[in-house]
């Protein structure tokens, strides 16, 4: 309360930011299972206000029933661009790549393709920002396999990668929406 006898309003770089991240993949492939790693260690910390983490396996669709409109939607996933093993890459929307063949990520589907379902079916229901935090994995297909070391050594880059963009929605809110979709 003020002197004023009303209640104060927080600041508008306080407030919080509604945020869904997504961890997908399945710990028992390998590099695969860098959304779970992320999960188990997210579980560990305190999170800011308005943050929800839900582990997302190889069901890629399921993540349409979580979305709630948030402000910002991060998704972290091992995945296969091209690049050097444990490389992070950080891409938004309006930058994933379109599935051509094989999909980038999200077992079968991917993200992009997700979030154009979702847009058709639950505009309502989509989030504001939707940014893929993918960290280039090297094997995938050794069942009971662990992280890979290169994937291992980026996963504090990940999580110091969560709260940068979570901080980035807070001080500077987007105006853009996934239905700006350009492919």
């Amino acid at each position: 309360m003020n002197t004023a006898g009303t209640a104060e309003r927080p600041a508008a770089t306080e407030r919080a930011v509604r945020t869904l991240v997504v961890c997908a993949g399945n710990d028992l492939a390998a590099d695969d299972g860098l959304g779970p790693a992320v999960y188990r260690e997210l579980r560990t910390r305190t999170l800011p206000p308005g943050t929800r983490v839900f582990r997302l396996g190889v069901a890629s669709l399921a993540l349409l029933d979580e979305l709630a409109a948030e402000d910002l939607l991060l998704l972290v996933d091992a995945v296969q661009l091209g690049g050097a093993p444990g490389t992070l890459h950080v891409l938004p929307w309006d930058r994933l790549p379109a599935c051509a063949g094989a999909a980038v990520s999200l077992h079968g589907i991917g993200l992009r393709e997700t979030l154009a379902v979702g847009q058709a079916l639950f505009a309502h229901r989509m989030p504001r920002q939707a940014t893929l935090l993918g960290v280039e994995g090297r094997c995938f297909d050794q069942l009971g396999a662990p992280l890979s070391p290169p994937v291992e050594a980026a996963l504090p880059a990940v999580l110091t990668e969560i709260e940068d963009q979570i901080e980035r929605c807070r001080s500077h809110p987007a105006v853009r929406s996934t239905d700006d979709d350009d492919a």
